[in-house]
């Protein structure tokens, strides 16, 4: 039977078709069988019926199809895709001054005679605290050990830090806080006077730069390992820093937009297992700075061995601290307002 355009068959109450061996129904897009309140196919050996609760199968065996290796890898990229959890890494850094240094501090923290009354104090108290400097008359040491805690220190302090903590499966954002020692000091260690007097060495302006990857990748590995699901896509950065420490957080901010060429990148390139696949090291895509906090910035940069014996002068070598106008979404720099010091004078935050 052929029919150009369309057959209806209306039958009132039953229709049978019985074959000898096989049926078939063909149709150039698709095939429709709407049925009222269940439908079933039948063989020997089961069934499959649809109806308002669902799918039922019956047989001996059932089985369920495998797709082609291409599907199924393609289906399991996107089960680990949903399964990670993308967030955005918040990291304060903190670069303390000239001579500061916060385990010192802490350290002799009861050595301050109008703290404890030292005179008074056990022998084994008084011995700990003389071989740091402390007389128990009220003198202090002139170094590390002799000043307090610095403000960088405090907000160090204050920062949140979740490098130990475990982070809840919605968590969209983390934060990391990292502490790097005051120029020209080590923590339990001598201070270095050529350090403090010429911001160069082994303790300089540009040394603490350069060893901010390795606390970077010791926070990171801490958080990982307690986190190990979470994929990092955007790193932002809250930078502080006082007086030379200013100077060295202002060049780790432009190492920082260096991208793939910054330090940091390099010691956690792209495709790192906590970084997300999209994460390049793009400066302000994939790591940006969102706030620069500093105090009386002083570069005060003295090379004798190039006869600049001058801190006063703008020769700074091998330390970029020029914050161009879009380095950060904020830059807040805090000046003293009557200090005068020649041969440690304040760095404009654009100079």
């Amino acid at each position: 039977m052929n029919v150009g355009a369309t057959q209806h068959v209306r039958v009132g109450t039953a229709q049978c078709v019985e074959t000898g061996r096989e049926l078939y129904y063909y149709a150039g897009d698709k095939v429709v069988i709407d049925a009222g309140m269940e439908l079933t196919a039948r063989t020997d050996g089961g069934f499959v019926k649809v109806d308002a609760g669902g799918i039922t199968l019956s047989g001996a065996q059932m089985k369920v199809a495998t797709p082609p290796l291409a599907m199924a890898e393609e289906l399991e990229e996107e089960e680990e895709e949903v399964e990670q959890e993308h967030i955005t890494l918040r990291i304060g850094v903190f670069f303390d001054g000239t001579g500061n240094n916060r385990s010192n501090s802490e350290r002799v923290s009861g050595c301050f005679a109008q703290d404890v009354g030292l005179a008074d104090s056990a022998e084994d108290i008084r011995k700990f605290c003389a071989a740091y400097g402390y007389d128990g008359k009220g003198s202090s040491p002139d170094n590390s050990y002799g000043n307090d805690t610095s403000n960088v220190a405090k907000l160090y302090d204050l920062y949140m830090d979740q490098q130990d903590n475990i982070l809840s499966v919605d968590a969209k954002t983390a934060n990391l806080a990292i502490y790097v020692e005051g120029i020209g000091t080590r923590s339990i260690g001598e201070d270095s006077p050529y350090s403090q007097g010429t911001g160069l060495g082994a303790q300089g302006v540009r040394a603490r730069v350069k060893e901010t990857p390795a606390l970077f990748i010791k926070a990171i590995r801490a958080f990982q390992e307690n986190n190990p699901d979470k994929k990092v896509e955007l790193i932002e950065f809250n930078i502080f820093g006082f007086s030379r420490g200013a100077a060295a957080a202002r060049n780790f901010a432009n190492e920082v937009l260096k991208g793939e060429q910054s330090i940091l990148a390099k010691a956690l390139p792209t495709g790192a297992p906590i970084l997300a696949g999209n994460f390049k090291w793009q400066a302000k895509k994939d790591v940006l700075i969102n706030f620069i906090g500093i105090y009386d910035t002083v570069a005060a940069i003295a090379n004798p061995l190039r006869l600049d014996f001058n801190g006063h002068n703008a020769n700074n070598p091998g330390i970029n601290i020029v914050l161009a106008p879009d380095t950060a979404k904020k830059v807040v720099h805090l000046v003293a307002k009557n200090e005068r010091r020649y041969n440690f004078s304040l760095k404009d935050s654009l100079k």
